[in-house]
């Protein structure tokens, strides 16, 4: 009631009242459905945006990981240290690392940490570690990681916000490609062309002849080529003859050939008669085609598998099939692929000169002249590194000139003196260049270009004046520790003329000798040899070539600017020694001259004569190593310094000694008068040298040819000629990394000894059964038995050990000329019947040779040095000493500053190639 009156709620309010509150409970729930559907939208935002900020990091971390990898694949491929480059870790003493680090684990463990702006920073690492368990290995490892934020060890503040735990990482690999092979063919301009391996004559005629029912000392009835150790070759290969792969399985030996391989000699005519033919020993299928066998081997040498006869990429016989042989033998189906090489001339991306002069001409310290301008004194040669300014040194090629082709046209009997540029001297091809004898405990450079003032370019002190020399001794740097090589780097603008042996066993030297065009290798060249030094190592890169000269394992140091020819301007050549003209030969042996167990004495194989012209007695005398002889012996040019007195003899572990085979009143027949000689009759004879005079180990031996008195005491006589000699047996030995980038590694064949194309074994063969004494006879009157025959090789094992890379491989007619002169040695020497050669022994004492059963005593063979995949020394156990490392106790590569190929393989990928 109100006011008297009484309040009546009609339904109608009743449901007004009802909806009133419904609305407002649905007000509510709507409400919060409104905030809960925010609260998600919210919640997916702040998701949705730290999704993206972790994708953004996750991005940026991976490229922070690239960056690191792209970093150090241009310092390996660019910087001065090339191969060597590695990062200064960030904490050398890994128990200086702070625990707080947010990058701890890997600081401790010798990486470097590298900011990258404020977005974050890469950990980078760099390992080599050849292990002969590990395939991988052998490959140079970049492993980065990008992690997000920055860190300042001065500010650990900075630990906190750069503590994710977000990474990525990426690790990819450098294969070295250079001292991977025993052989790698590069290809370098990825041209079509076909390379070539083997030779076109596998076998040879048999010795024995039919028609007198003569017996002669058993020859060789076949040559092949040998290689021991991993080959490569980046184009199309064809093989050619008979050849013989040994592989170690161990160091992950393999045949990769980027491209198809065929075989050659499809159509190989079998030279001479089928009456001479000796096949009972010989595959049936030899004279069809080449044949490669392959065999597995293990670090001792020996023969674990095989023979396995290797096929054709597309075999002609259907019944054949492709084998890899458990992966051993790839070709470009069996996924091997094109490897690019290295590149020598890479410059420093801050100053644009190219690495080799940075390492030598820049190397120096600047010095300031009188007249205020500034100057390196490693222009001069005085770097850390060895810089040669002989840029006149070099043999430009053109479209009528090419070196190949010089090489291989050394003047033979009976060819007209060849018309036009040439470097041959009668059997020597001397070309021009930089003359390194290396030493066991220094080495002799020696200028031999002239200059534009007509005289040989000289050396200049450190102040840049003329020191009047064209010789200077320089010693080895000290090694940077104990126990360890010392470095060694030296660029030539032009040729390089190289011998001798490097270090000691004491005191080794690791050395990169570089060429901006050619480098000859010209007697024995020994860096490793095992009863040496182990410990030295020794590179040869080269741009253009490198050659081994044959012609000069003999070669003159004096008197033979001149080659004569002896009659008509034709070959053959003598040199004249008379009075008052010497002529000093030199020679290596690459070990002591045990041959089959014994110590056998080299002689001196020699065509000599009078001079027709003269009259009167032909005296003359050798000198063997003299001691403190004439003024001539001092060869280069020392101001009082003689090279062959006993204290400063290379070593200096024997006494100056002279030895004398004269003087001798030298008669051909029992005439004494030249006069009475014809022109051409030369003697062919052998002098047996003392044993106790001569110096082993590669260092060089000196003879001296002479006819005057020239301090010796001797009256001076007529002229002696002088036509050609060798010595022999011999083991020469060339241990090094090669490269020839822009061209081939080459052997130059070189000239018989015996030019008379006339005194043939064949000849022999015709008239021995009338005149055993046929060589002693009218026809050959003073020729000795023991002297070889026309086309007979020398006496002397040409063993390659470490490893080669070219450009272009040598054709397999240009192999086939090489090796018919070093590929093989007689049984016998000449036409003797109880001479054997020392080297008649089919396969001591390089490694695995011995079970091939080979039917020929191998000259040449080449055999990969695996120092070189090991980085160092294997031992008993398989694991490598290591040879090499920085001051920070990392493994580098045996020898210093190698190039790298920009090759890059990702994890995951196939490192096979």
């Amino acid at each position: 009631m109100m006011n008297g009156k009484t309040f009546m709620t009609t339904p109608y309010t009743r449901r007004k009242a009802r909806q009133s509150g419904q609305s407002l409970i649905v007000a509510i729930v709507v409400m919060f459905l409104m905030m809960f559907l925010a609260t998600i939208f919210v919640t997916m935002l702040v998701r949705g945006v730290a999704r993206t900020e972790r994708t953004s990091d996750i991005s940026a971390a991976d490229q922070l990981a690239q960056a690191g990898v792209n970093y150090a694949n241009e310092q390996l491929v660019n910087s001065p240290e090339g191969a060597d480059w590695r990062p200064v870790p960030s904490y050398p003493d890994p128990a200086t690392v702070p625990a707080e680090d947010p990058d701890a684990p890997w600081l401790k463990d010798g990486y470097t940490r590298i900011q990258q702006g404020e977005r974050g920073r890469f950990l980078l690492k760099i390992g080599y570690d050849p292990r002969p368990d590990e395939s991988k290995s052998k490959y140079i490892k970049i492993h980065s990681i990008g992690r997000i934020g920055q860190v300042d060890p001065k500010d650990p503040t900075t630990y906190g916000e750069a503590a994710s735990k977000l990474r990525r990482e990426k690790t990819a690999y450098k294969p070295l490609l250079l001292g991977d092979y025993i052989k790698f063919v590069t290809n370098k301009d990825r041209q079509t062309a076909v390379s070539d391996l083997g030779i076109t004559t596998p076998v040879q005629p048999s010795q024995t002849d039919p028609q007198n029912d003569v017996a002669p000392p058993p020859l060789p009835n076949q040559f092949a080529s040998i290689f021991i150790g991993p080959l490569r070759v980046n184009s199309n290969l064809s093989v050619f003859g008979w050849n013989h792969w040994l592989l170690d399985p161990s160091r992950g030996d393999r045949i990769e050939v980027a491209g198809d391989i065929r075989f050659g000699n499809r159509n190989l005519v079998f030279p001479g008669p089928p009456a001479q033919r000796d096949i009972s020993s010989l595959p049936a299928d030899l004279f069809e085609g080449a044949r490669a066998e392959l065999r597995t081997i293990n670090p001792q040498g020996n023969v674990l598998a095989g023979p396995f006869v290797a096929q054709p990429s597309r075999p002609e016989d259907p019944a054949a099939s492709f084998d890899t042989f458990g992966g051993l033998y790839n070709d470009e189906d069996r996924n091997t692929r094109y490897w690019e090489p290295p590149i020598l001339e890479k410059a420093d991306s801050v100053g644009g000169v190219t690495r080799y002069r940075m390492l030598t001409r820049n190397s120096g310290v600047w010095q300031q002249r009188q007249d205020g301008s500034w100057y390196n004194t490693g222009q001069y040669g005085w770097g850390t590194g060895v810089y040669i300014r002989n840029d006149e040194d070099v043999q430009d090629e053109s479209d009528d000139y090419t070196l190949r082709a010089d090489w291989m046209a050394a003047p033979q009997a009976g060819q007209s003196m060849r018309v036009g540029r040439t470097y041959w001297r009668g059997q020597f091809y001397v070309p021009p260049g930089v003359v390194i004898e290396l030493r066991p405990n220094d080495m002799v450079l020696t200028y031999t270009d002239a200059s534009r003032r007509g005289n040989v370019r000289h050396w200049m002190d450190e102040n840049g004046s003329d020191t009047g020399q064209s010789s200077i001794i320089r010693p080895y740097p000290d090694p940077p520790a104990a126990g360890r090589p010392a470095e060694l780097v030296i660029f030539a603008e032009g040729n390089i003329r190289i011998r001798g042996v490097l270090g000691t066993a004491e005191k080794p030297v690791s050395a990169t000798i570089v060429s901006d065009r050619t480098i000859y290798i010209e007697g024995n060249l020994l860096a490793g040899e095992p009863n040496l030094n182990e410990k030295s190592s020794l590179a040869l890169l080269a741009r253009d070539y490198v050659a081994v000269n044959t012609s000069q394992f003999f070669g003159p140091v004096k008197g033979a600017e001149q080659a004569i020819p002896d009659t008509n301007g034709e070959p053959p050549y003598h040199y004249v020694v008379g009075p008052g003209r010497e002529m000093i030969v030199h020679f290596s042996m690459g070990s002591d001259q045990n041959f089959n167990g014994q110590d056998v004495p080299p002689r001196l194989f020699v065509r000599q004569t009078a001079d027709p012209g003269g009259g009167g007695i032909t005296q003359f005398t050798l000198g063997v190593n003299m001691g403190n002889g004439p003024a001539a012996w001092n060869l280069f040019g020392f101001d009082g310094i003689t090279l062959f007195d006993g204290s400063n003899r290379p070593g200096g572990v024997r006494p100056p000694t002279e030895y004398w085979l004269g003087p001798t009143a030298f008669a051909l027949g029992a005439q004494v008068d030249s006069n009475a000689v014809d022109v051409g009759q030369y003697e062919q004879r052998a002098f047996e040298l003392p044993m106790d005079n001569l110096f082993g180990g590669g260092i060089d031996n000196y003879l001296l040819f002479t006819t005057g008195s020239n301090g010796i005491g001797l009256s001076p006589g007529q002229a002696y000629w002088l036509g050609s000699y060798a010595i022999q047996p011999l083991e020469m030995k060339i241990q090094a990394m090669v490269y020839a980038q822009e061209g081939t590694f080459f052997v130059i064949p070189g000239m018989w000894l015996n030019p008379n194309p006339r005194d043939t074994r064949e000849h022999y063969w015709q008239m021995a059964a009338q005149d055993p004494n046929y060589r002693r006879g009218l026809e050959f009157p003073y020729t000795w038995d023991i002297f070889p025959f026309y086309g007979d090789p020398l006496d002397v094992r040409l063993h390659f050990r470490g490893s080669i890379t070219e450009n272009r491989a040598a054709t397999a007619s240009e192999v086939t000329e090489w090796m018919r002169r070093w590929g093989w040695i007689p049984d016998q020497y000449g036409s003797s019947a109880g001479s054997p050669t020392a080297h008649n022994d089919a396969g001591a004492p390089v490694k695995g040779l011995s079970a091939l059963n080979l039917q020929f005593n191998p000259g040449l063979t080449f055999e990969y040095d695996d120092r070189m995949a090991m980085a160092g020394l294997r031992q008993g156990n398989g694991l490598p000493t290591r040879l090499r490392v920085d001051r920070f106790g990392r493994t580098l590569p045996i020898v210093p500053r190698l190039p790298l190929s920009p090759v890059l393989i990702y994890q995951g990928e196939e490192l096979r190639g």
